[in-house]
């Protein structure tokens, strides 16, 4: 079981801002109440969710398409299991799932999945932001920044996606050299500006 109580309260999705932001967001104000390590995000995520992300805590190495862990929260605890086929995947579905856990209400059951829904991806950019902090990488980054090696490297340190490390370091500004960055394909998310 995963506690929660000392997780304190996420950013509030006011839906006036990208569901990656409020994740990100609620990823820094859980490092501060907690006092979480930014700059060792490995031992951060480590004390935060401990036997959830131990070998072989997994509930599969594979389910059905686009689940990557299920939820059941109970009062201020939450029962987190994922389905991961590695250590890199499990921490990734883990962080998420703990951040749907976090945002649920009381005795409430519930999914991460691939989905592109508001909350889904703020857990991905919270689970992005826990494993790889924008600020740990911009400490770690020379003036000419990363290239493949230097992210592969900090992803098996941190043990997280290379992809998570890469997209962190787009999002902080840090150049990468060599790097081809995918385009993004997917819906436009509506927020509250959209709706006007």
């Amino acid at each position: 079981e995963t506690e929660l109580s000392y997780f304190g309260e996420p950013v509030p999705d006011l839906l006036d801002g990208s569901a990656g932001s409020v994740g990100h967001h609620s990823a820094i104000r859980l490092r501060a109440h907690a006092v979480l390590p930014t700059e060792d995000p490995r031992l951060a995520v480590d004390q935060l969710l401990g036997g959830v992300i131990a070998e072989g805590s997994q509930l599969a190495a594979g389910g059905p398409s686009g689940i990557t862990a299920l939820v059941q929260k109970n009062g201020t605890s939450a029962r987190i299991g994922t389905v991961a086929r590695s250590a890199r995947q499990r921490r990734f579905r883990a962080c998420a799932a703990a951040y749907m856990a976090w945002t649920s209400r009381n005795d409430e059951d519930r999914a991460a999945t691939e989905a592109t829904t508001r909350r889904q991806q703020a857990s991905r950019a919270f689970a992005a932001e826990m494993l790889a902090p924008q600020q740990a990488l911009l400490a770690r980054a020379t003036r000419f920044g990363f290239d493949g090696d230097d992210l592969e490297d900090l992803a098996s340190e941190y043990i997280c996606p290379f992809e998570t490390v890469m997209w962190q370091a787009v999002r902080a500004g840090i150049p990468l050299r060599g790097i081809e960055i995918p385009q993004r394909h997917g819906p436009e998310v509506i927020t509250a500006e959209h709706v006007a």
